[in-house]
């Protein structure tokens, strides 16, 4: 099921990074690093199967900017 989703699941992806990139305030941009860091992995491990701990590490990366 999740196969299908594919390309609707990048477009979101490359949505939400360019939209943390125009609003990220970061020097260098770092925090728009992370969250592609972060993104990425989470799609793939979704692929994998890994999800669970993605999903945590990720939230927590966006729970502290959203807290900031």
């Amino acid at each position: 099921i999740l196969s299908q989703q594919i390309p609707k699941l990048f477009q979101m992806h490359v949505g939400f990074v360019i939209k943390y990139f125009l609003e990220d305030e970061s020097e260098g941009f770092s925090e728009t690093d992370q969250a592609i860091e972060k993104s990425v992995r989470l799609f793939f491990d979704a692929l994998e199967n890994s999800l669970l701990s993605s999903i945590i590490d990720f939230s927590k990366f966006m729970g502290k900017k959203a807290f900031a």
